[in-house]
């Protein structure tokens, strides 16, 4: 790629230039593996992570410069790709800034959620992007963690309950604590296994809070029990 101030490329010529640069990496075999890691659900090149993050460090200095507004449409452009990598790209890009997103990008997060849904994508923008927002603008939480947390996508429930998994001792247990009961019985792996993740981090810093969550909650699944008292 010829190197050019961002100001003189336009975003779609920053597209094709991750695409292509990605797609000269993948190696046909890894390619084959990775698909069937993701249960054949997405394409992708074969681009395994050291390589996929020196084409990041490569796109960063292009990326520094870029609006917020631009860098989320170059963001929702490469999600626009089928290959799953270009996805993780993206995330990477959202991530460089994540202390500079704001309330109004909120909407583009949960279509990004919602969005070629999976474990690897939403667990990048729950806790990274969204937990961050919230971290920062507390009066705009409550409206959208209810919002997740009560609609009918398994993905923005996931998201509601790991939003915090980043806030070490900031963590809002008796939030933490309501989420996690709110999906008692539930039979969704990905619920459960992301109640059971949320209190293992919550209990690094309230371990004896945990414990007593736990034991009082006997109904929790066996998985959410098993995750979430590991440190405890």
């Amino acid at each position: 790629m010829e190197v050019r101030t961002i100001d003189k490329m336009k975003l779609e010529e920053l597209v094709a230039a991750t695409v292509s640069k990605m797609k000269a990496l993948g190696v046909e075999d890894d390619r084959i593996h990775m698909e069937r890691y993701m249960k054949n659900q997405f394409d992708f090149f074969g681009v395994k992570s050291p390589a996929r993050k020196q084409v990041q460090k490569e796109l960063r200095p292009y990326i520094k410069n870029l609006s917020l507004d631009e860098l989320f449409l170059y963001a929702e452009m490469l999600w626009a790709q089928p290959q799953r990598e270009l996805q993780y790209v993206a995330l990477d890009a959202l991530d460089s800034k994540r202390n500079k997103w704001t309330p109004k990008y909120l909407p583009q997060i949960e279509n990004l959620i919602l969005s070629k849904s999976w474990w690897d994508t939403v667990d990048g923008l729950a806790p990274n992007i969204a937990g961050s927002i919230f971290l920062r603008y507390p009066d705009k939480k409550m409206k959208w963690v209810e919002k997740w947390n009560n609609n009918e996508n398994m993905w923005l429930n996931r998201s509601a309950i790991l939003h915090q998994l980043r806030y070490k001792e900031d963590v809002d247990l008796d939030m933490l604590f309501a989420l996690v009961e709110s999906h008692i019985g539930s039979k969704e792996f990905f619920i459960n296994k992301a109640s059971g993740w949320a209190l293992r981090q919550a209990s690094k810093f309230y371990p004896s809070e945990i414990r007593v969550f736990i034991q009082n909650h006997p109904n929790l699944s066996n998985l959410t029990k098993r995750e979430g008292g590991k440190y405890v």
